[in-house]
């Protein structure tokens, strides 16, 4: 055999062997990678993983029907509402709680409490509270990818004062409620007007306003007149309600609940194209 055809051959053998082992020569265009053992060729892109799903961004329904209830331990107010709903499951509640000090205090602070569940109904003992004191509360639902629903309307119940007593003697006594609230626009963009109808003495009175956001609570007066205006921001809706004290602190049961309709909001920003994952 001649030395050429000696190294021809020899280097057919080579290549041979090389695309038998799955490589690709050097030479020539580009290839993409080689399917796995078992997987289909003619696709350079992985399949979706099974069970991935998009994230999850409906937020709980409104905590509903929140009404206090009594409990006889001290520094304790019991609450009692409905459950809420979501899309795939609720994972708990978070409770606020404001009461009166001098100066006024304008935002609710969250506070710690021992949940009980049925089907339809949520039982909270929200404790460490100042015994004998007046709280206005709100809950707002939260579900497991952290989304939180619209904060429920409020509700008025005062911590169990010591010694508890299961047949306890007339305590302090509230102021009576505001009624009829009714909200309009204010005398300026960014304002919304409100009054609501009172009874008895006022004298001693004062009314605290309260605005909702899709968020939270806050204070937005506290008004020496049964009527104010409170300032806004750029949602496109807030409600309001009003609960009467006294100069003790002591609070009546809120008053029905108005909702403004904002006739200028601000534009909603552009969703974000990613969510950040939670710890």
């Amino acid at each position: 055999m001649s030395r050429g055809l000696l190294i021809a051959g020899c280097a057919a053998t080579a290549t041979a062997a090389v695309l038998g082992a799955g490589l690709m020569p050097a030479s020539g265009a580009a290839a993409g990678p080689m399917p796995a053992s078992g997987a289909a060729a003619g696709s350079a892109h992985s399949a979706p993983r099974a069970g991935a799903a998009a994230a999850d961004t409906t937020p709980p329904s409104e905590p509903v029907g929140l009404t206090p209830r009594t409990v006889y331990r001290p520094g304790v107010a019991g609450l009692t509402w409905t459950q809420s709903t979501d899309n795939v499951g609720i994972t708990g509640y978070d409770i606020y709680a404001w009461s009166y000090s001098s100066p006024v205090t304008g935002s609710f602070s969250r506070v710690q409490a021992n949940f009980t569940h049925t089907a339809t109904q949520v039982t909270a003992d929200v404790i460490y509270l100042m015994p004998g004191r007046a709280h206005l509360f709100y809950v707002v639902a939260v579900d497991a990818a952290g989304n939180r629903s619209v904060p429920s309307l409020l509700a008025m119940n005062r911590a169990t004062a010591e010694p508890p007593n299961m047949t306890p003697s007339p305590g302090p006594s509230s102021p009576p409620m505001p009624w009829d609230l009714r909200v309009f626009n204010g005398p300026a963009p960014g304002y919304a007007g409100m009054q609501w109808a009172t009874s008895g003495s006022t004298s001693t009175t004062h009314w605290p306003v309260f605005r909702r956001s899709s968020s939270q609570w806050g204070l937005g007066d506290d008004s020496p007149l049964p009527r104010t205006m409170v300032r806004i921001g750029g949602e496109a809706s807030y409600t309001f309600q009003v609960v009467a004290r006294d100069d003790a602190g002591n609070l009546s049961n809120p008053s029905n609940a108005a909702t403004y309709l904002n006739p200028s909001p601000s534009p909603s920003p552009a969703p974000s194209a990613t969510r950040r994952a939670r710890p």
